[in-house]
């Protein structure tokens, strides 16, 4: 299994060890015990980050959408400009009035 991960990836894995009662060194199902990441800039607010990720959730008001959130510059995905650049309440906002607008020229 570990011949099968490309080295760039491997470099970073930390394997478990072997049970004590084993008698071969290398388990048949290895487990990652961890992954060490490298740290990059990010591709939205250009900070620096180890791990990235962006929160996606549905949301309920004022009607059923989804929303992007940046828990490294902890700013949401603003729509029309397709970058993270605004806060919370600033969101609300936006997609308050967009859906109204949408549903007033229905």
């Amino acid at each position: 299994m570990k011949d099968k991960i490309p080295p760039e990836i491997a470099e970073r894995l930390e394997w478990e060890t072997a049970r004590p009662n084993s008698h071969d060194p290398d388990p048949q199902f290895p487990g990652v015990k961890r992954i060490h990441y490298t740290a990059q800039e990010c591709e939205d607010c250009d900070a620096t980050v180890i791990d990235r990720h962006v929160h996606i959730r549905q949301y309920q008001v004022p009607t059923a959408h989804w929303r992007k959130y940046c828990p490294t510059c902890q700013h949401f995905w603003n729509p029309t400009t397709d970058e993270f650049d605004i806060p919370q309440a600033q969101a609300n906002a936006w997609f308050r009035n967009y859906y109204r607008k949408y549903k007033d020229n229905k």
